[in-house]
């Protein structure tokens, strides 16, 4: 089912590509998405995990997935690469950044985007932005914070991942010079509301 799910999803994201795209063959590409998407158990899973489960196999909505995306680096990379993030609310164009990325465009899932667009001092657990990054026209990669818990903790409570082309420049927990500069924003959010 997880598979069956992540092609669905795959083909209508592959619709929304750029020009120019390589994903632009999703039946290229869902072939190795699917092969490297690893296996998770629910020995794999904490116990928090665990409860979110409906009995059928798959996360509720909501749950510790929910539309969050995955928290380690090599998934998350493909993950970013298949463009799963395209559904997401977005910034209506490319800009220049108020911080150190340069030219960007973020996306926001919906947890995030219903906390902002309720003006919640606080985001939920599984809130997630996903920034793309640009050199001229082309994305060069992107800039991700996911929060992970429900609270933030001082910015230990956000996952932060950072990929420029093809290399991994940020990847943990409580990165402090993410922190440093997100702490600005609300619960370590920047992205204004609504989103330009």
């Amino acid at each position: 089912m997880f598979f069956h799910v992540t092609f669905d999803r795959f083909e209508h994201t592959g619709e929304t590509k750029r020009k120019g795209d390589p994903m632009h063959r999703p039946h290229v590409f869902a072939t190795a998405l699917i092969m490297s998407v690893p296996m998770v158990s629910c020995a794999d899973m904490g116990e928090n995990d665990q409860e979110d489960m409906d009995g059928s196999g798959a996360m509720q909505e909501g749950g510790a997935a929910g539309d969050a995306p995955p928290m380690e680096a090599d998934a998350l990379g493909a993950w970013l690469a298949a463009g799963n993030y395209l559904d997401w609310s977005a910034e209506s164009a490319v800009h220049a950044s108020t911080g150190p990325h340069g030219t960007v465009r973020t996306f926001v899932n919906a947890m995030l985007e219903t906390s902002l667009a309720s003006g919640q001092s606080a985001h939920p657990q599984n809130a997630a932005a996903v920034k793309e990054l640009y050199k001229g026209t082309d994305v060069v990669g992107w800039a991700v914070e996911i929060k992970v818990s429900p609270e933030s903790n001082d910015g230990d409570g956000w996952y932060w991942y950072e990929e420029v082309n093809g290399k991994v420049l940020v990847d943990g927990m409580g990165i402090g010079v993410c922190t440093d500069c997100h702490k600005k924003g609300m619960d370590y959010v920047l992205t204004p509301y609504p989103l330009q």
